[in-house]
């Protein structure tokens, strides 16, 4: 089932209770957001009453506030919450179904963002107070490991421990570096760079080596640009007192694709849901973001910020940038969305791209996918060692650049991507994305005494002996898992980690993400890429080969059955 809801002003007076509240801090979102219904009329009371009766006649309705419901569409997945925007409103069937169900809560402690707050309160979350821990989801800043140990099974936060290892420009360049050692050209997807002060010898060399290679200089975990800029000479890497600076060398991509003479790169969102087993998605709408200065490979130039930076934190403070004002005006100014961006380069021969899904969106997709798994098993151990359960998701920003052969380079994995809204393009793409993702991830309205009530139960149960044990996925066959076959099985009999990967996968279809990893079209892709191979990512393969055959022999069966049609009209045709 998912959940979409009408708010009116009879709901909004517990003190435990209070509506999500925006911020006038984000200059574009408003409170209209808020209560944007997709063109749906409000619930009429005899529907509500009627709706209410029925849930507490059943007894699900006490405590809770009225929701529009859709059932699950896959066998023994648990219900979820519907998050709706106009491009995916409820449909009829939910929307004619309104029923009464447990309240929804969301704890707000990050930065201030209101495309966040307003995905949420549309979908008829409530404001849980900071003293209270009755909270469905959490939106909060980037938190230490030891805080994800008091999550309950129904909650979920928007981040997982270890998320650094992505987010920090050391630490992403020491792990792809490292895949890169083990794996070879296939990990060449970042710039090559150097980790100084310790890299500095090697540095030095390449240096030397490559007199007309440029660098660019940037600091281990800085945002926004903040301390970016492209080398002039090798004493800039030098501190006057302490020595060689602690910060990344990067060679300097010197021959962009450009657009109309201008550089731009590609703000990809990317949504993780689960590590074991893995499952990544790409957002196919984002930003392309351009620099305000014309490109120029001119050594003149080297220090021309808005000239080779693309950073909207650096550009937007030029008299230059153009801000989008109208939505429905894409394709012009400083800042596209990627379907205009495809558009462009589809619709101009200059650029040679006659496939953007084949020449440069397979290859996005790629870099992605490969930069997840390279801090797959850094990320898995502080999950097992903190995490209760599956409680965690992140939305990334991977920040992709083109050089003037169509080749995608991955530059940057952001952690806590800008969702400010300053235009209403930010807002039309950003909205879409938050409220997608929500969608996919799948929070659930349950009874929390009843749930807190059945918890005990089973640790009771666990410390006595009675009833089944935790078992880890670490500590099973995985070749055993290698021969599973599942032809013929029926849904509810399919093991909980296929049934949970799958139920997620459907409530992506229609919306902006879709799913990299795992790979329904090629399920054994990447698994030879991963330091260590889990069960459950071995079972979700096994069940993807088995639906992928399943798939194979029913188009070879339709073709058969019209091929035979076929020549049984020809042979019609001759005897008349």
């Amino acid at each position: 089932m998912t959940v979409y809801t009408s708010h009116s002003s009879s709901t909004l007076g517990d003190d435990d209770d209070e509506v999500l509240e925006l911020s006038s801090s984000d200059s574009y979102d408003d409170q209209e957001s808020v209560s944007q219904s997709f063109s749906e009329e409000p619930l009429s009371a005899s529907r509500r009453n009627s709706s209410a009766s029925e849930a507490s006649a059943s007894g699900s309705g006490a405590g809770g506030k009225q929701y529009l419901v859709e059932s699950s569409k896959f066998v023994g997945t648990p219900d979820t919450v519907f998050f709706g925007t106009d491009f995916n409103p409820p449909s009829e069937e939910t929307a004619s179904s309104p029923r009464v169900l447990p309240k929804v809560f969301l704890k707000y402690t990050g930065v201030n963002c209101n495309v966040v707050k307003a995905a949420f309160a549309r979908a008829g979350f409530r404001n849980c107070p900071k003293d209270k821990d009755h909270f469905n989801a959490v939106w909060a800043s980037p938190m230490k490991a030891n805080s994800f140990h008091s999550f309950k099974a129904y909650q979920k936060v928007n981040h997982f421990p270890g998320t650094w290892e992505l987010g920090r420009k050391d630490r992403l360049y020491r792990n792809i570096s490292k895949m890169r050692r083990k794996h070879g050209d296939s990990f060449d997807i970042l710039p090559f760079a150097f980790e100084l002060p310790g890299d500095y010898d090697e540095f030095v060399k390449d240096w030397e080596r490559r007199p007309n290679q440029w660098y660019i200089i940037k600091p281990r975990s800085s945002s926004r640009g903040r301390g970016i800029k492209l080398l002039k000479k090798l004493s800039d890497v030098e501190k006057k007192k302490s020595g060689v600076r602690e910060c990344i060398v990067q060679r300097y991509i010197k021959d962009p694709l450009l657009i109309n003479g201008y550089k731009f790169d590609m703000r990809v969102y990317v949504l993780v849901t689960c590590f074991d087993p893995l499952r990544v998605y790409v957002s196919t709408e984002g930003l392309a973001r351009f620099a305000t200065e014309p490109y120029s490979s001119d050594a003149s130039k080297m220090k021309a910020r808005r000239c080779h930076l693309t950073n909207v934190s650096i550009n937007s403070k030029s008299k230059k940038f153009v801000a989008n004002q109208d939505a429905s005006k894409d394709g012009e100014g400083s800042k596209w969305t990627l379907s205009a961006l495809r558009r462009h380069l589809e619709s101009n021969e200059e650029f040679g791209v006659s496939s953007w899904e084949d020449q440069i969106w397979s290859q996005v997709r790629d870099l992605v996918v490969k930069a997840v798994i390279a801090v797959d098993a850094k990320v898995n151990t502080l999950v097992k060692m903190h995490v209760p359960g599956d409680n965690c998701f992140e939305l990334y920003g991977a920040d992709v650049m083109l050089d003037s052969q169509l080749r995608a380079w991955l530059i940057e994995f952001n952690t806590g991507p800008a969702l400010n809204t300053p235009t209403p393009l930010d807002k039309a793409v950003k909205s879409r994305v938050v409220t997608d993702m929500f969608h996919i991830v799948g929070f659930t309205a349950v009874d929390k005494k009843k749930h807190e009530r059945s918890a005990l139960a089973a640790r009771q149960n666990r410390l006595t002996g009675i009833g089944p044990q935790k078992s880890s996925a670490t500590h099973r066959d995985t070749n055993q898992a290698q021969t599973m076959v599942f032809d013929g099985i029926k849904e509810s009999f399919l093991p909980d980690v296929v049934r949970e990967t799958e139920a997620e996968c459907r409530r992506s279809k229609g919306r902006v993400f879709e799913r990299a990893f795992p790979c329904a079209e090629r399920p054994s892709a990447y698994h030879s890429l991963f330091e260590v191979q889990r069960y459950n990512n071995i079972v979700v393969k096994r069940w993807l080969v088995s639906e992928r055959k399943k798939r194979i022999r029913s188009e070879r069966e339709a073709e058969l059955l019209a091929q035979q049609l076929q020549q049984g009209a020809t042979l019609e045709a001759a005897k008349a």
